[in-house]
């Protein structure tokens, strides 16, 4: 079945009018989103002719009942900057086709039935800021060549069947602006790499559900975490407080380890009230200050008040002395 048939358009329309497609001035298709499609189904991508969208921009086609593979062909849409095929039921390998897409910003496949490993030449996409592979079956190691991603900001690979460690790529700073990593319930080993403390933007690790070692204090190089979970793993040694993050910390879950003291340290509702006491010491000052300068204007308001209530009253007592005298010139006094 035709992909773009279920979508049930008058032929003597043009595509260019319908809500799922968007085209640029010439007519030339630049972003088809399908989403959440409850039809017959299924689906095949290779239905789609891409040879015919040079200019496609944007491809998403999020729970649309897909099955089969990616074909090769999508190596084609070189203008290709966001493509997301999310809930769907895609299986077999990824094409090293479709790492030619370097455009691509986004990158989402998350929940669909990919299986093998993932193409070693993925790092060609230098300009994505989004990926996730979530929810598939993916096998064997974290390649290496992510660490070329030097502008990624979220990496999610949770859900899979990875082994291995984090590789040496993603310890060092290469991935200078990550703020998100998901790596949970796969079946990852080693420790947690020594120069993570280089991601400087980290808000968000979770590493949870894996077969992990070592010891977590590393990460009190991260300050900015906001979220951390490094639940049911093998870690040893101390363990973390919400305190060690400078109080931005909200969720901390140390659980099912081999840790030396309890876990959680703090319990959320302390760190939170922690956190507020924090901001409160740097803004107090500043409230008080502004009271102390509105105290102060107020002050000077009524104080020129008074003068002017002073200088009124002058010219009062100067006006009923000549009315007096006009009086008495007169023979009259007015009581």
């Amino acid at each position: 079945m035709a992909l773009m048939d279920c979508l049930g358009r008058n032929v003597s329309e043009h595509y260019c009018t319908w809500s799922e497609i968007s085209c640029n001035e010439p007519g030339s298709v630049i972003s088809i989103e399908l989403d959440s499609n409850f039809g017959s189904g299924p689906y095949d991508l290779g239905n789609l002719d891409f040879s015919s969208f040079s200019n496609l921009a944007r491809l998403i086609i999020r729970g649309w009942l897909l099955e089969g593979r990616i074909p090769k062909q999508i190596g084609m849409l070189s203008n290709l900057a966001h493509l997301s095929l999310r809930g769907n039921y895609l299986n077999g390998t990824l094409p090293v086709s479709l790492t030619n897409l370097t455009k691509l910003v986004v990158l989402d496949l998350y929940e669909n039935n990919f299986t093998s490993t993932i193409p070693s030449q993925i790092g060609n996409l230098k300009n994505l800021l989004h990926l996730d592979l979530s929810q598939n079956q993916f096998s064997g190691l974290i390649p290496s060549s992510l660490g070329s991603m030097v502008n990624l900001t979220y990496l999610d690979l949770t859900l899979n069947n990875f082994i291995g460690s984090i590789p040496s790529s993603l310890e060092l700073s290469n991935l200078q602006k990550l703020m998100v990593l998901n790596l949970a319930d796969n079946d990852l080993g080693g420790s947690i790499p020594l120069n993570i403390t280089n991601l400087k933007y980290l808000e968000h690790i979770d590493l949870s559900k894996n077969r992990m070692t070592g010891v977590v204090i590393t990460l009190k190089g991260c300050p900015k975490l906001h979220y951390l979970d490094l639940s049911s793993n093998n870690f040893v040694g101390e363990a973390l407080t919400y305190g060690d993050f400078l109080f931005n910390l909200w969720f901390l879950n140390q659980s099912e380890n081999h840790l030396t003291t309890t876990v959680p340290t703090d319990p959320p509702n302390t760190a939170l009230s922690n956190r507020l006491f924090h901001h409160l010491i740097i803004i107090l000052p500043v409230i008080v200050g502004i009271c102390f300068l509105l105290l102060g204007w107020v002050l000077l308001a009524h104080r020129s008040q008074g003068y002017k209530d002073q200088f009124e009253l002058a010219n009062f007592k100067t006006w009923r002395c000549v009315a007096f005298d006009i009086e008495i010139m007169t023979g009259t006094i007015c009581v």
